[in-house]
């Protein structure tokens, strides 16, 4: 069954990886893209940071996204995507960053029941024989810090 939308435009949308599953969020949400650099522990992380690394006299901390996007732990991350919270950058850890891809909102399929609960995943897309998960990229940045207890 397609989700109810207004008659909204295609959108351009970064698609990744996560434990294996093809997921999309608005690539406006997108800082950059960097390798997976090597992270500093930070005293007392909780679980779901995996550390800190420094990019342009900044510290960025990085998160894994597998909890909030209702997939398996990841066996390895290989890029950092960075997205903005307010006027800091979050770092979400991903198994690959695959393309940008155009998506229409009136093709979108409601997503499964465990995803959606979290309102991180919003729709569900088939692209050829895979299904795309549409991300919400604000949601997934809140799960993932909420997951910690790092102050907003």
């Amino acid at each position: 069954m397609t989700a109810p939308t207004d008659a909204a435009p295609a959108t351009e949308m970064l698609l990744f990886r996560a434990s294996g599953e093809l997921f999309a969020l608005a690539l406006r949400a997108a800082i950059e893209v960097v390798e997976m650099p090597a992270l500093e522990a930070v005293p007392d992380m909780a679980e779901g940071m995996l550390g800190v690394f420094a990019i342009r006299g900044s510290y960025v901390p990085v998160f894994a996204p597998e909890v909030a996007l209702g997939v398996s732990p990841a066996s390895g991350h290989a890029a950092v995507l960075m997205l903005r919270r307010g006027a800091r950058a979050v770092g979400i850890a991903l198994e690959d960053v695959e393309d940008v891809i155009m998506v229409d909102a009136s093709r979108l399929h409601h997503p499964h029941a465990a995803a959606a609960g979290r309102g991180v995943v919003v729709g569900v897309e088939r692209r050829g024989g895979d299904l795309v998960g549409i991300v919400d990229a604000d949601a997934l940045v809140d799960a993932c810090v909420a997951r910690t207890g790092e102050p907003e």
